[in-house]
């Protein structure tokens, strides 16, 4: 099993590597819950260009981060999804709900 990590580049704005995966995410929703407790209210940009592989749990994940950010009053964006993240949200219909940037 690999490891995730969750890295603060800037005040609102987090760099995830490693595999977000059915292992790797319950480690990651908490590390990320007392970060995003952490943040004024305001725009929260998550980056995940190092994620190296992700599952449908991954997806779940970040759908679970959406929600949070709206509860602590933040606008979310991702930015940098893979291409298997991208693939999975479209098979199941969740895509447009993601927030992305380029």
């Amino acid at each position: 099993m690999t490891q995730v990590t969750i890295e603060q580049i800037k005040p609102a704005h987090f760099l995830i590597s490693g595999e977000l995966d059915i292992h790797t995410v319950p480690h990651a929703e908490r590390q990320m819950a007392a970060l995003l407790n952490q943040l004024p209210a305001g725009e929260l940009c998550i980056d995940l260009k190092a994620v190296s592989r992700c599952d449908s749990a991954g997806l779940a994940l970040l759908v679970a981060w959406l929600r949070a950010a709206k509860r602590r009053q933040l606008t979310l964006v991702y930015r940098h999804l893979p291409e298997q993240l991208l693939q999975i949200a479209r098979v199941t219909e969740v895509d447009h709900l993601l927030p992305l940037s380029a």
